[in-house]
């Protein structure tokens, strides 16, 4: 049984977001560049938000004769929230081991060595979306 999260948008607009399948993950890691999972996680959700709903196919049920772009930016948001409570388990240590193993993005101006980055702890400001 796959998880879900029923969302009521307005009275009569429910929506619910259903857990990822295994297909569906496969398809978001393979668009995970090593730069991109440099970046902060609320960045990169604000920035692919429309593009990791169209992913959800049918895991995302809208209100009936609704579509996507239907939506407001602010219940696009939303779910996303719930998109990433259901997934912040699996999707957060993923990100959080590819900051290990990469270089800081560009703007830092620290010096930098191997042994330091993968000793530093993942920041907890980054593991889900920001209020």
């Amino acid at each position: 049984m796959r998880t879900h999260k029923t969302l009521d948008l307005d009275p009569g607009r429910a929506v619910t977001v259903r857990e990822l399948r295994v297909r569906d993950v496969r398809q978001i890691l393979a668009a995970l560049t090593p730069e991109q999972a440099k970046r902060p996680l609320p960045e990169l959700i604000r920035e692919h938000l429309p593009d990791l709903l169209a992913l959800l196919g049918d895991s995302l049920t809208l209100p009936d004769g609704e579509v996507l772009d239907d939506l407001s930016l602010s219940e696009c948001e939303t779910l996303g929230r719930a998109w990433w409570e259901l997934h912040q388990r699996f999707f957060a240590p993923l990100l959080a081991l590819a900051r290990a193993h990469g270089t800081p993005p560009a703007t830092s101006t620290a010096p930098v060595s191997s042994s330091s980055n993968a000793a530093m702890a993942p920041s907890t400001t980054t593991a889900g979306v920001s209020g």
